[in-house]
């Protein structure tokens, strides 16, 4: 992707770009964290695993 810096169209990666926003505050990085754990759940835990991985998803989530 292509963003612009000092008035010139630079290429940077994807994921060099998610980091830098995540830099920004921390509560926004442990929100995106909190969001990524909860689509692997979502995606790629088994069903017979489910209700304990997601208790201890909703844990992390009150503890932050």
């Amino acid at each position: 992707m292509k963003i612009k810096r000092n008035n010139a169209f630079t290429e940077v990666f994807r994921i060099d770009r998610l980091q830098e926003i995540l830099n920004i505050d921390d509560e926004l990085s442990k929100a995106y964290n909190l969001k990524e754990e909860f689509l692997r759940i979502t995606t790629y835990v088994k069903y017979k695993d489910a209700k304990s991985e997601l208790k201890k998803w909703i844990k992390s989530c009150e503890e932050r």
